[in-house]
C-alpha cells in the first residue's frame, strides 16, 4: 500500500469516527450482555423502548440522537440501547410497564430502574432528564430501598428516602399509607406539628386514608395545612376537612381498584359518594368521578359483569332523562356550576343559560358515548347492544356530534337496523367533513362502506308505474333520500328558488346549515298527482310526487354570544331570506333552540314501463319521445338521461 493510500485510509477512518461521535451510539446484543457490560464498566444503562410505526420515536432518531451535545453526554455516561418493544425483550417490556412509545428508561449498573419518562423530548429536555437520571443512578434504587424495608429497616431518614423515591417514580400512587403512618409515628410524638413531616404528608395526600395516623395528623394540624393549600374558599375548618374527606375517600377507591378487590371498590365508592353529599368542592360530579376509576377494573372482568356495571351506571345516572329539558333539573349542581364558571357569571339571561346548558349536555353526552363505545369495542352482541341503544340515542339528542352519531349508527347496524344505521352514519360524515380534517372523517367513511357491504342502497332509476311497482319505487326512493348529497338536495329544491338566487350561492349558504343538523324528505307527506288510467293500464307514463322537505337549520354555530344587537340583525336577515325562499307560512324560528324549522314543497318524477322497465328503450324509441318531452319538464328530463 502506498503512503498516499495509507493517508486516505487514515483520513477516512478519522472522518468516520467523527461522524459516529455526532450520534448516540446504541449497543447491539441482548439484555443479558448489556447488563454484563454495565457492571464491567460501572456505567448506567439508557433504554429507548420504541415501535417501528411510532412517529415521535423517529423524531428522536432524527432530531435528538444526532444532536452533538446529546451524543457526547450519552456516549460518555451511558450504555445506550434501543429495543423494539413489540418484538424484542418482551419480558423486560412487561416488567417495566411499557405501554406507550417512546418510553425512555434509565437503569443503574445492577439493572434497577432509576428513572422513566414517556413521549418525545427535545434535545434540551432530553439532556436535562438524562442528567437527573445520572444523579439518581448514584443513589440507592427503589428496588434496593424496598429490599431494606422488607428486611425490617425503619429509621425515619430511611423511611423518608423510601417515601420520596416511591413518589418520584409515581406521584399518583395511592399505596403509601402504611409507610406514611410509620414515618409519622417515628418522627413525632402526639402528632405534634413538624414542618418536615408536614411536607411529606402534603406530598403524599393521595395515600391518606380516613382515620389513619396521617389523617389524624392532617386534622390536628389543619391550620398549617390550610396555609399550605392557600385556598380562600376553604378557610372554614369544617369546609376544609369535608373537602379533603372527599379527596381521601376517592383515593381509597383508587387503591381498591389497584388491589382488584371488587367488594372493597363498591364499599369505598359508597363512602366517597356519602362524603360528597357534604362537600362537592373537589368532586362536583361524584358518580362520574367513581366511574372514571372503576371502569378500568370492570372492563377487564367477564363480559356479563362489565355489562351489568355499565348498564347500572347509565340507568342510575341517565335513566330519568326523557329529553334535553330534564338535564338542568336532574343535574342541577352541574348546571349551576357551568353558569358560575361561564365567561359572564353574572349573566342569567336565556343566551347565557343556553350556553351553559349546551356545555352541560355536551359533557353528559360525551360521558354516555364513552361508556357505550368502550363496551361496544369489546363486545358486539345484539343482546347487550339493544339495551345500550336508548342511551346512545339520548347522547345524540343531547349533543349531535359526529362521534356520538357514529357510535349510534354502529350500534344500529349491529342490532339489525341497517337502513337507519346508514342514514345516521351519513349524517356523521357530513358533520365531520364540515368541522374536521380528513384524518377524522376518513374512518367514518370506511365504516359506511362496510355497512353498505351488508345492506346495498337501492338504485334509483325509472320504473314501471303499476300500483305495486310504484310503492316499491317509493320505498327505494325513501331509502335513497335519507342519504342525499348536497347537489342532490338542491335538485329537489323548488325551481323558483333559483330564479331569485344563483344555484352556487344557495349551495354555499345552505351547505353549512345542513351539515349542522338534519335534512330529510318525509314520505308520509307525499301526494300523488298522476294519470290514474295510464298507471292502471300499464302504459308508459310518469307521475309527479309532491313532497315536503322538512329542515331544521341550527344557527347557534353561526353566531357568537358577544353582541346581542348584531345577532338579532343576523337572525332577522336569515328570517327574511328563508321567508323569501320558502314562503312566510313555511318558516318558523325557535328562539330557545336557535333553530329555523322550514317546510318546503317540491316535486319528484318517476318514469316507467309496465313489463320492461328500461330507460334505454324509452329514450331511443321515437314513438315515445314526444310523449316524454311533453310530460316531463326539460330540466328533469336532462337529469333522468344522466
Amino acid at each position: 500500500m502506498s503512503s498516499k493510500s495509507l493517508l486516505i485510509t487514515a483520513l477516512y477512518l478519522l472522518f468516520f469516527s467523527q461522524v459516529l461521535a455526532q450520534k448516540v451510539k446504541f449497543e447491539k446484543g441482548g439484555w443479558k450482555e448489556v447488563l454484563e457490560k454495565s457492571k464491567k464498566l460501572n456505567k448506567p444503562i439508557f433504554v429507548d423502548f420504541y415501535a417501528t410505526w411510532c412517529g415521535p420515536c423517529k423524531q428522536l432518531d432524527s432530531e435528538v440522537y444526532t444532536d452533538k451535545k446529546v451524543a457526547a453526554f450519552m456516549n460518555k455516561n451511558y450504555i445506550n440501547v434501543k429495543i423494539d418493544a413489540e418484538k424484542e425483550e418482551l419480558e423486560l417490556v412487561k416488567i417495566n410497564e411499557v405501554e406507550a412509545y417512546p418510553t425512555l428508561v434509565y437503569f443503574n449498573n445492577l439493572g434497577d430502574i432509576v428513572a422513566k419518562t414517556t413521549g418525545f423530548l427535545d434535545s434540551e429536555e432530553f439532556l436535562d432528564f438524562a442528567k437527573e437520571a445520572l444523579e439518581e443512578s448514584k443513589l440507592p434504587s427503589l428496588a434496593s430501598l424496598e429490599k431494606e424495608y422488607n428486611a425490617g429497616r425503619r429509621d425515619t431518614d430511611f423511611l423518608k428516602n423510601y417515601l420520596q423515591k416511591r413518589y418520584y417514580f409515581n406521584p399518583e400512587r395511592t399505596d403509601n399509607n402504611l409507610l406514611l403512618d410509620e414515618y409519622i409515628n417515628g418522627k413525632v410524638s402526639n402528632l405534634n406539628y413538624d414542618s418536615e413531616v408536614a411536607e411529606q404528608v402534603y406530598q403524599q395526600l393521595k395515600s391518606i386514608r380516613i382515620n389513619s395516623e396521617a389523617y389524624k395528623y392532617f386534622v390536628l394540624n389543619k391550620k398549617q395545612f390550610k396555609d399550605l393549600v392557600q385556598d380562600e374558599k376553604l378557610q372554614d375548618d369544617e369546609t376544609f376537612i369535608n373537602a379533603y374527606n372527599t379527596y381521601f375517600a376517592y383515593n381509597s377507591i383508587a387503591e381498591a381498584v389497584r388491589l382488584k378487590n371488587q367488594n372493597l371498590i363498591l364499599k369505598e365508592s359508597d363512602t366517597f359518594i356519602r362524603y360528597c353529599e357534604k362537600s362537592k368542592y373537589y368532586f362536583i360530579d361524584p358518580q362520574y368521578s367513581v366511574n372514571q376509576l372503576c371502569f378500568y377494573y370492570f372492563e377487564k372482568k367477564d363480559i356479563k359483569t362489565y355489562f351489568d356495571y355499565s348498564k347500572k351506571y347509565l340507568d342510575s345516572r341517565y335513566g330519568k332523562i326523557k329529553n334535553t329539558k330534564d338535564t338542568p333539573l336532574i343535574f342541577n349542581d352541574l348546571f349551576e356550576y357551568n353558569l358560575k364558571n361561564s365567561s359572564k357569571p353574572d349573566s342569567l339571561n336565556i343566551t347565557k343559560n343556553e350556553t351553559a346548558l349546551s356545555y352541560l349536555n355536551a359533557s353528559l353526552a360525551e360521558d354516555i358515548n364513552n361508556v357505550v363505545w368502550r363496551f361496544f369495542e369489546i363486545n358486539k352482541e345484539p343482546l347487550y347492544l339493544n339495551e345500550l341503544l336508548p342511551y346512545i340515542k339520548l347522547a345524540v339528542e343531547l349533543s349531535p356530534t359526529y362521534y356520538n352519531i357514529d357510535t349510534y349508527a354502529q350500534l344500529l347496524d349491529n342490532t339489525g337496523s341497517k337502513q337507519q344505521a346508514l342514514w345516521e352514519q351519513k349524517k356523521a360524515i357530513r358533520l365531520a367533513k364540515f368541522f374536521n380534517t380528513e384524518s377524522e372523517y376518513a374512518p367514518l367513511e370506511e365504516t359506511l362502506a362496510k355497512m353498505q357491504e351488508t345492506f346495498k342502497l337501492a338504485e334509483i332509476k325509472p320504473v314501471s308505474l303499476n300500483k305495486e311497482s310504484l310503492f316499491s319505487h317509493l320505498e327505494a326512493y325513501k331509502h335513497y333520500n335519507l342519504l342525499l348529497d348536497f347537489d342532490k338536495i338542491l335538485d329537489f329544491m323548488p325551481s323558483l328558488l333559483f330564479d331569485k338566487f344563483p344555484r352556487t350561492l344557495v349551495k354555499k349558504s345552505l351547505e353549512g346549515a345542513f351539515n349542522m343538523d338534519d335534512i330529510f324528505i318525509e314520505m308520509s307527506a307525499v301526494d300523488f298527482k298522476s294519470n290514474k288510467d295510464l298507471i292502471l293500464n300499464n302504459n308508459k307514463a310518469f307521475t309527479i310526487l309532491d313532497m315536503f322537505i322538512k329542515m331544521k337549520i341550527n344557527v347557534s354555530k353561526m353566531i357568537t354570544e358577544d353582541d346581542a344587537e348584531k345577532n338579532t340583525a343576523f337572525i332577522n336577515t336569515l328570517q327574511n331570506t328563508y321567508e323569501a325562499m320558502y314562503g312566510k307560512a313555511n318558516v318558523n324560528y325557535e328562539k330557545v333552540e336557535k333553530a329555523f324549522y322550514i317546510k318546503s314543497k317540491t316535486e319528484a318524477f318517476a318514469v316507467g314501463e309496465a313489463n320492461e322497465a328500461t330507460w334505454k328503450f324509452m329514450n331511443n324509441d321515437d314513438k315515445y319521445k314526444g310523449l316524454i318531452s311533453e310530460l316531463i319538464p326539460e330540466n328533469i328530463l336532462e337529469k333522468l338521461k344522466k
